[in-house]
């Protein structure tokens, strides 16, 4: 018969091997580190994109010259004297992979060769971009032979022209990213409503982090006391989310603002280097010693600007037309007060479409009618108002200038009630 024989580790030592298993994989970690020193850092293996459209090819040689992608958004630009022969060069748009990637990335060909002069990438970005993040968030990152991407830190940023620059010496994929934001950065809700906030950091503050992370961007970062709400509503934690709830009565401005602070968030920025880039001088053990052609660009990190904002629309959350003048009774649905919306009128045979045009805050507008029935027809328009605007059952009283068949005129006043919707009529809208 064999015995079976059971080994036993207490709690506290079992915790304790998880302790130290965690700690030699980050001290692993950080002796073979996935950083290349301060200059970049890299991401998890992901596919590589298909291609998108045409690939644009140009021949450049040691005159220099530059060849932009087809959509205008990436650019290449070669030095004069960077190279000592002609090199077809080429930049093919494929589909995006990288998690915190803006957009295209790009395939730039020839693939593998290496250049002794950096050559520049520069990145346009536009305000769809910048959306829950910020200039100084922006970077460019490729994507290695194994897949892996890697995050530049080292950028060079123009607010003027909306570009991020880096300098390669061999191609691969590129992609313009972002290393902070905030989704959604904008969001429409009607009152009542709840909506989802997260907060991505791509940008780890150290490497023991970005270990535990596993090259993953992180979500749902930051303490409660980190985020703060200007406008009416209420905010809440529900990791990884923060949570908005819209007022239950549509509030005077109806915008409300989710701000979350970061201020250990630190950028890269270009500073003057320790030696003389335009006569071509470069230190040499403690001596300077002509060096031509040198291209050098220093970067140090500084703090970033320290908020993002989502941006947060509220609307009426819809209501139902009703109500009755006389042997005219009304009918529609009103998903907003503030967009224009149409009522139907209804008086025996008769059917009238009420067109209302809201200006300024939805209080009031102008409206317009127009109906027939056997040889006649109705038109009409004038001003209207929202009573009880603030309160749970508004009315439209529409004063209108009335003609019929071009004949008859006259004038009426319509008296329209709103009731407040419970179902999902305006979901979406």
């Amino acid at each position: 018969m064999i015995k079976k024989r059971y080994i036993l580790i207490p709690l506290v030592g079992l915790i304790g091997i998880v302790i130290i298993i965690v700690i030699a994989g980050a001290i692993g970690y950080l002796l073979l580190s996935r950083h290349a020193g301060d200059t970049e850092m890299v991401f998890a293996a992901t596919e590589v994109g298909t291609p998108v459209g045409d690939k644009v090819t140009k021949a450049i040689g040691p005159e220099g010259g530059s060849i932009t992608s087809p959509d205008g958004r990436l650019t290449l630009t070669v030095p004069e004297n960077a190279l000592t022969e002609t090199v077809p060069f080429s930049i093919q748009p494929v589909t995006n992979k990288f998690e915190a990637g803006l957009g295209l990335s790009y395939r730039l060909e020839p693939e593998g060769k290496t250049f002794a002069t950096p050559l520049d990438i520069s990145v346009h970005y536009d305000d769809h971009d910048l959306e829950g993040t910020f200039p100084e968030a922006l970077s460019l990152a490729y994507q290695d032979k194994d897949g892996a991407w890697h995050m530049q830190n080292a950028i060079d940023l123009d607010e003027d022209k909306k570009t991020i620059t880096v300098s390669a010496t061999h191609f691969s994929v590129f992609e313009l990213i972002y290393r902070e934001k905030l989704l959604p950065a904008k969001a429409t809700l009607h009152v009542g409503e709840r909506l989802k906030i997260l907060a991505t950091n791509c940008n780890p503050v150290n490497r023991i982090i970005d270990f535990l992370l596993g090259g993953k961007c992180s979500e749902g970062w930051g303490m409660y006391d980190n985020w703060k709400l200007v406008g009416e509503g209420k905010l809440a934690q529900d990791y990884p989310y923060m949570i908005y709830t819209a007022p239950g009565k549509k509030p005077t401005p109806n915008v409300a603002t989710v701000i979350f602070y970061q201020p250990e968030f630190m950028v890269s920025v270009e500073v003057p280097c320790p030696l003389d880039k335009t006569d071509g001088w470069r230190i040499v053990r403690d001596r300077a010693v002509p060096w031509p052609n040198v291209r050098q660009k220093c970067h140090k990190m500084v703090p970033g600007p320290g908020t993002l904002e989502s941006v947060i629309t509220i609307i009426d959350r819809g209501y139902k037309a009703t109500g009755s003048d006389g042997p005219t009774t009304y009918s529609g649905t009103v998903c907003s007060l503030d967009k224009e919306f149409t009522v139907v009128g209804h008086s025996g045979p008769l059917a009238l479409t009420f067109k209302f045009k809201p200006s300024g805050d939805g209080r009031a507008g102008t409206g317009s009618l127009d109906g027939s029935v056997s040889v006649a027809t109705w038109t009409g328009n004038g001003p209207y108002t929202i009573e009880g605007f603030d309160s749970e059952k508004p009315k439209i009283v529409w004063v209108t200038d009335q003609t019929v068949s071009g004949k008859i005129s006259g004038r009426g006043t319509f008296h329209i009630d709103l009731v407040p919707l419970d179902g999902d009529e305006c979901s979406g809208q």
